[in-house]
């Protein structure tokens, strides 16, 4: 299928609106073949017969033609800009959309300019189209084939003299045609370019500034904009060119036509009223015929950018859901089917050996370190709270109160967060990146990842919220594989404080809520004050309400690293990661915040990428990855006592502070 034959899809989404437009697009053209006629009327049966009463109702009628032209006129521009309007919101919204669920694979290959210009400039050649490119495509085949008839009504033979010129107006409007689609489709391209330098420039201003390269921006700028400058005068070139040379042919032959028609009137076999009327529907056939021109231009522009948009939205997602995944969250149920639960408990349990991994099961259900354990449990018959989807070691909580002694909170905490690497390995543009990770960490623990930057780290940990998909093994989380959930309900257990910080636009309490907009200041609050952020968010002027600016240009590095971490812990997440969290704080914020995210990680599993190996001394495992794989695996102490890369990267830092 062909990108006009997609866009025409959406067109037809609105048939009633498409049908009232097309009668009024027949009103249009009739009135506009009228006019013609009118004109005959007048000479031959007003002004030669000198008869006012018809002078009067014919100029009459041509004013009531001419008001009804207006309104049917009126009425199609509005629908078809509205259906053109409406068609652009849908697409723009399906490009954004697109581009959320796309992969970070994809938009670490894409330039950010390139997508901008497919969302905006692209969507609005499409706009040029619908508004005006379908107006003229629908109007103008019915003046012309009604303007045909009339014209062999009037004098078949002027007729035919008249289309002699229709092949050669034809083949101009075809091969200008063919050459505007190739060079709109270069002009996009090197918009994308344009915007993508702009972007980058306006970005990174304070890198510009700092390395007085305002003059280097510059000229890259000014370089790409030139480009685009002189492809744009081609486009407009074929575009000037196409109208007036449509209307020079079709001159040439109505000058013939003129000939003929007067040589017919001085031999007696034409009347001048005759040949007025049918030079005039000579006028109006010519119309249609250069705004064909026209909008075959429009149609080539907008083949162009559909395509580039349709490239877009059917890129391939390589991250995504099983048709049949499930949610990621425990089930609390109320008591009157909590006996039905523990019967099924009761059934799992003494069926242990049969049970399958990643079943989903019932409330009184919680997982257990070994099956003799869960076979020891004894049932109580109070409702108790659901576990997870777990495997073959399921048990039975002793009592209600260490069920939610293990699950806090339904709101606060939806799986325990066990996660396990099974031979995880990354490939990114043929290069490995991890090689056959084998790890597990269980509820609770907090995991420190180690080693020498590009060693895999932080690709490590984007691949628990499938930021990525690994090349080949299993990611489990609580005993199931992270590919059988919905990726919302992954993601929602999962915090993070990437290495580098992005805030939006709007006050601090929205970036906080970012994650749950639904928060209450109070929880706002309290995830300020774990951060050790509370303090200088109320001695702002406006408190939490504070604009903080694009990307919160208006806050420092670690102010903005504070929010971030807030942001994070918001969501009370069963999994936290930070990377390089405390990266961007002085040390007095630093140690204050350690404080509180130790206090913090003891109620979720957590794992952090750290540098500065004295924010990780108190992990209870730490890990050092080099050359994507794990090379060492143990506690502090642990690791220092061996002699391996920890011990060396943690003497080389310390000999540097001394």
């Amino acid at each position: 299928m062909t990108a006009i034959s997609r866009l025409l899809r959406y067109v037809l989404g609105y048939k009633l609106l498409l049908f009232v437009a097309l009668c009024c697009i027949l009103i249009v053209s009739g009135c506009a073949l009228t006019f013609p006629w009118l004109i005959k009327g007048l000479i031959e049966d007003a002004l030669n017969k000198k008869e006012l009463f018809r002078l009067n109702i014919i100029l009459s009628v041509a004013l009531a033609v001419a008001i009804i032209q207006a309104v049917s006129q009126y009425a199609h521009s509005f629908i078809m800009n509205y259906i053109g309007q409406s068609i652009l919101f849908v697409i723009r919204n399906q490009i954004f959309a697109r581009l959320t669920h796309l992969s970070m694979k994809f938009h670490k290959d894409s330039r950010c300019g390139e997508l901008i210009s497919r969302t905006i400039n692209d969507v609005n050649i499409l706009q040029n189209l619908i508004v005006s490119g379908a107006a003229v495509l629908i109007k103008s085949p019915f003046i012309l084939i009604g303007g045909i008839c009339i014209i062999f009504y009037i004098h078949w033979k002027l007729a035919l003299l008249t289309i002699i010129a229709a092949p050669f107006i034809a083949v101009t409007i075809v091969q200008i045609g063919k050459r505007m689609r190739q060079i709109t489709h270069q002009i996009q391209e090197k918009m994308a370019d344009v915007t993508n330098i702009l972007q980058e420039t306006i970005s990174g201003i304070s890198i510009v500034k700092l390395f007085c390269a305002e003059e280097i921006e510059l000229k890259r700028f000014s370089g790409e904009n030139e480009k685009y400058f002189h492809l744009y005068l081609k486009g407009i070139k074929l575009m000037v060119l196409s109208g007036p040379l449509v209307w020079l042919i079709g001159i040439a032959g109505m000058l013939m036509v003129v000939w003929y028609g007067g040589y017919e009137v001085v031999h007696g076999r034409l009347t001048p009223g005759a040949l007025m009327s049918f030079v005039a529907y000579l006028l109006t056939v010519s119309r249609p015929i250069q705004d064909f021109s026209q909008a075959n231009i429009l149609v080539q522009q907008a083949a162009a950018a559909s395509q580039r948009i349709f490239e877009l939205l059917d890129t391939k997602l390589t991250v995504e859901e099983l048709p049949d995944a499930f949610e990621m969250r425990d089930i609390f149920e109320g008591t009157q089917e909590a006996n039905s639960r523990r019967q099924e408990a009761e059934f799992r349990i003494q069926n242990t050996e049969k049970t399958e991994d990643r079943r989903q099961v019932g409330e009184d259900l919680c997982v257990c370190p070994d099956k003799q354990e869960a076979e020891d449990r004894v049932l109580n018959p109070e409702p108790r709270t659901l576990r997870g989807k777990v495997g073959a070691d399921l048990c039975v909580c002793p009592d209600k109160q260490e069920a939610e002694d293990r699950v806090p909170n339904p709101e606060t905490r939806n799986l325990r967060g066990k996660i396990e690497f099974m031979d995880v390995s990354f490939i990114y543009e043929d290069t490995p990146v991890l090689r056959g990770i084998n790890l597990q960490i269980d509820p609770g623990e907090v995991l420190a990842l180690v080693g020498p930057s590009g060693g895999g780290k932080t690709t490590l940990v984007s691949l628990i919220p499938r930021l990525y998909d690994p090349a080949s093994g299993v990611i489990r989380i609580d005993g199931v594989d992270i590919r059988d959930v919905t990726l919302k309900s992954l993601r929602k257990q999962i915090g993070i404080v990437p290495q580098h910080t992005f805030l939006f636009s709007g006050n601090i309490a929205e970036n906080i809520a970012y994650g749950k907009p639904d928060s209450s200041i109070e929880e706002i609050i309290e995830s300020a004050i774990a951060a050790n952020a509370h303090n200088f968010i109320i001695a702002l002027p406006s408190g939490y309400d504070t604009p903080i600016g694009e990307h919160g240009v208006r806050l420092s590095g670690g102010e903005r690293q504070r929010i971030a971490i807030a942001r994070a812990l918001l969501k009370k997440p069963g999994i936290l990661i930070l990377d390089e969290a405390t990266a961007s704080l002085d040390t007095e914020s630093e140690n204050l915040i350690q404080s509180a995210l130790f206090r913090i990680m003891r109620q979720q599993t957590t794992i952090i990428i750290a540098h500065r190996l004295s924010t990780i001394v108190h992990a209870d495992r730490i890990i050092t990855i080099s050359g994507g794989s794990i090379a060492e695996i143990g506690t502090h102490d642990e690791l220092l006592s061996s002699d391996g890369l920890y011990k060396r990267l943690y003497e080389i830092q310390f000999e540097s502070l001394g």
